[in-house]
């Protein structure tokens, strides 16, 4: 059997519901083994595929600034809660001013957990 061409295809998700279809096309050489063109293929896929270590690394920084951001925000909401709850109980206009509902100290956090795959 003679092989002139090899192609490998992918479809990747980049986001807000689209998607990009790549396609890689090879020839081997002669002497070339089969399995390292489709090692290598894969490897060209995962890289296209992939976000690199910097966009990473930039993600996690963002979405850290973004919970220290909402976690100031709900400490002046709950401070500003307090202040107009002790007001309204010191002018006698609502005695029973209840507590800040929902007292949150940050978001909620990753839940510890396992994965268990069942036989169906």
């Amino acid at each position: 059997m003679r092989i002139d061409k090899i192609h490998y295809q992918l479809n990747c998700v980049v986001g807000s519901g689209l998607s990009e279809s790549f396609t890689f096309i090879v020839e081997p050489e002669l002497g070339d083994s089969l399995d390292n063109n489709f090692a290598e293929l894969r490897d060209w896929a995962h890289k296209v595929k992939m976000p690199s270590e910097n966009d990473i690394y930039h993600k996690i920084q963002k979405g850290q600034q973004a919970l220290r951001e909402l976690d100031a925000r709900i400490e002046e909401k709950k401070q500003q809660w307090n202040e107009m709850r002790t007001f309204l109980i010191a002018q006698g206009i609502n005695p029973n001013a209840p507590e800040m509902p929902l007292p949150l100290k940050s978001l909620p956090q990753a839940i510890d957990g396992e994965i268990v795959d069942k036989d169906i």
